[in-house]
């Protein structure tokens, strides 16, 4: 299903019940961001990259890469999460290249920002799709976020 789509689905008062701990495949992502870099002690190499149907849409996901969703600065009250032994058991896809330094995770966010136009994304936005498990959901009124730890990409 494209973003688009899921932002649609959003709407329905099922949403969180339909697609929480559900394994998806999305395409049509559009980079709105750097998204969130993190460190986990002395380790990089975590990263949520942010993407939008469009630039006005409330909707918005966050893929996780290396990681699951853990460490969000959503409200943990009002996330909800999928349980961690079924993103455990859905395995987190391994990349070949390093997604999250700076400079991609930059790049990649603002694809045509002349700053950065010396790195280059690994990712072609107009053929990747991304598979996941939707590992948590902000349900939030002025942005309603879905989490995706990802088992599955090609482009």
């Amino acid at each position: 299903m494209t973003l688009a789509q899921l932002a649609e689905e959003s709407k329905k008062p099922n949403f969180v019940e339909k697609y929480l701990g559900k394994r998806i495949t999305l395409t049509q992502l559009k980079p709105t961001g750097t998204g969130e870099i993190l460190e986990e002690g002395s380790q990089t190499g975590i990263c949520g990259n942010f993407y939008k149907p469009n630039d006005t849409d409330y909707f918005g996901l966050t893929v996780w890469f290396n990681t699951e969703p853990k460490n969000t600065i959503l409200p943990q009250d009002d996330t909800f999460f999928a349980p961690s032994d079924s993103i455990a058991a859905a395995g987190i896809l391994t990349l070949p290249f390093d997604v999250c330094t700076p400079q991609v995770v930059y790049v990649c966010g603002y694809p045509n920002d002349p700053r950065y136009e010396v790195y280059k994304c690994p990712f072609d936005f107009k053929k990747l799709s991304i598979s996941g498990l939707v590992a948590g959901i902000y349900p939030g009124t002025k942005i309603f976020e879905v989490h995706l730890v990802p088992t599955g990409l090609s482009d």
